[in-house]
């Protein structure tokens, strides 16, 4: 079973019949609750600040709602997920994102790198006038961040060209018979 934690995202909506409101973390959420630990004096009159401060409150929720039983089918008791799948929308490097993937980064090394996995999707975008994808290095898009992501995925109109290391060998023709490559991709327009 997973439970799903979206930040700042438009899919929400996708969660709403498994799961609660606290699934739903934004900005907003997150200051007023920094905002009323502070007011009650939980910081002891230490200025509040963005690290620690909410990042530790992102990483105290995303803690909290991961223990939070989601029901699989309506009548079913529900049970705590084996695996929260944390969304966190926005692009990356836009400041309104930056506090979370700190928190997700600072999250990392809390509990281990066997505990946690990061994965980025890009979108690989058609430019219109020549009809091409633009597959570039996305790497460089977050240079800086201080994420580490294990696992790419990138969203695409179509299937992108293969660098020539990851396709397949040529399975040998038959006498007398076309060459035919073994992968579609191989022989798609670029």
């Amino acid at each position: 079973m997973v439970a799903i934690l979206f930040t700042n995202s438009l899919c929400s909506s996708l969660c709403l019949s498994l799961c609660s409101q606290d699934h739903n973390i934004t900005t907003g959420k997150v200051y007023r609750e920094v905002i009323s630990r502070e007011r009650r004096g939980d910081y002891l009159g230490k200025t509040v600040q963005v690290v620690p401060h909410i990042t530790n409150e992102i990483q105290e929720w995303i803690e909290r709602v991961a223990h939070i039983p989601v029901q699989e089918a309506e009548g079913q008791e529900g049970q705590v997920a084996d695996v929260c799948l944390i969304e966190v929308g926005g692009t990356v490097g836009d400041i309104e994102s930056m506090v979370f993937l700190e928190a997700l980064r600072q999250f990392q090394f809390k509990v281990g790198n066997e505990n946690f996995m990061l994965m980025f999707v890009s979108l690989v975008p058609v430019l219109g006038s020549v009809g091409e994808q633009k597959v570039m290095r996305r790497k460089k898009d977050r240079a800086g961040d201080g994420a580490t992501g294990e696992t790419w995925s990138i969203r695409c109109a179509y299937p992108p060209p293969l660098p020539p290391s990851l396709l397949p060998s040529p399975r040998p023709s038959p006498p007398n018979t076309e060459s035919r490559s073994s992968c579609p991709l191989a022989s798609s327009p670029r």
